[in-house]
Order: structure tokens, then sequence, then C-alpha cells
């Protein structure tokens, strides 16, 4: 049970992160504004994923929300830099990876 609210504390976390880089690309419009109102929206659906966690509906959303965003990370990384950072997204399927071994596993 302790594990669920760690993995769920995180999955907030990462929302809010997610949330937070698509205000401050709003700001700064180095990427297109679709893609960082979508970053926003999908972080926001991240967070509410902890109403539903149980559910299979819940695990299918987490695990769409979780790849939306790595996929859009990417194409965000291509528009600022025009290449993509791989040590950024090693280290962004490592936190997936972390948030679903401890929501699911534990």
């Amino acid at each position: 049970m302790k594990w669920e609210w760690i993995g769920l504390g995180m999955s907030v976390i990462y929302g809010i992160l997610n949330i937070a880089a698509c205000l401050v690309q709003m700001k700064e419009k180095k990427i297109p504004l679709w893609s960082s109102i979508l970053m926003g929206l999908i972080g926001t659906f991240l967070i509410g994923f902890i109403f539903f966690y149980h559910t299979f509906f819940g695990m299918a959303a987490l695990i769409s929300c979780l790849i939306a965003l790595h996929f859009l990370a990417m194409v965000n990384g291509f528009h600022m830099y025009g290449k993509i950072n791989l040590k950024h997204h090693i280290i962004r399927l490592l936190t997936v990876a972390a948030i679903l071994l401890v929501v699911y596993y534990f």
C-alpha cells in the first residue's frame, strides 16, 4: 500500500513537471503552440489518473499518457534543437519505467 502512494506521487510530480514545461514553452515560443498545449493537457490527465489507477481504464490511460508525453518530448526537442537528445530520453524512459513498476508491481 505504501509503494502504491509513492508511485501515485511520482505520477503527479511527473505530470506537474510536464505542465510546467508546457507553460515555459508557451512563453518562450520555441515549439509549436499545439504541441505545448497538448503536453499540458496530457500532464493534467496524468494527474487525474490517480483517481482511476486501480481500473483497466486507469492503467491504459497512464500508459497512454506516458507514451504520448515521451513522443511529444521527442517532437519538441527536434523543434528546439534540430535533433533528439538521447540522454534526455533515456532519463525519461527510466522515469516512466520507475512509475509503472512502482504503481503496478509493488
